[in-house]
């Protein structure tokens, strides 16, 4: 892209056949403040590579609060086949693991997870599944990447999301 431009952006990456590759691309908007949401819907195999989403954050002044969510049981509600089970998900800072077993295991049944859900735009998840959510309060100018595979190895597809929460 040789040209900036506002509004909503969106990339796609397609891979066809059945081995797995890894694809990776930069987009740099502007001039908005913020990018509003990250997603990456991703088929994970047991034992096979796991899915990654990596954001990095940017700014002057203060922390941004960041939603991040895997999503795989909530799914099932809107038709995708064999959505993942129970995902597992391991949130890195700058290559160090910050938090493994610090999502919220039960979709929205967090009075503060559904407030920020509602804030950021996001779609709500249903109580008591196994969705993954973490809000996190993420320091300016570091590289995340959150990193998903099966936790009962089983396949099935996840959705990786990341929301800011405006302030």
């Amino acid at each position: 892209v040789s040209e900036m431009w506002s509004g909503f952006c969106y990339a796609e990456v397609a891979v066809s056949g059945s081995s797995a590759r890894t694809q990776s691309f930069v987009l740099v908007v502007g001039p908005a403040p913020r990018l509003v949401n990250t997603s990456c819907r991703s088929y994970i195999t047991a034992g096979g590579d796991p899915a990654i989403l990596g954001f990095v954050t940017q700014g002057d002044g203060y922390a941004k609060k960041i939603l991040v969510r895997v999503i795989g049981p909530s799914l099932k509600g809107l038709d995708v086949e064999q959505p993942l089970a129970q995902p597992k998900a391991t949130l890195y800072a700058g290559g160090k693991i910050v938090a493994d077993a610090g999502f919220n295991v039960n979709g929205n049944d967090n009075q503060f997870i559904r407030e920020a859900t509602a804030k950021a735009g996001a779609f709500a998840l249903a109580d008591g599944t196994k969705d993954l959510t973490l809000i996190l309060g993420a320091t300016r100018n570091t590289a995340y990447n959150v990193v998903v595979t099966s936790g009962d190895g089983t396949d099935g597809t996840v959705l990786l999301e990341t929301y800011e929460i405006p302030y």
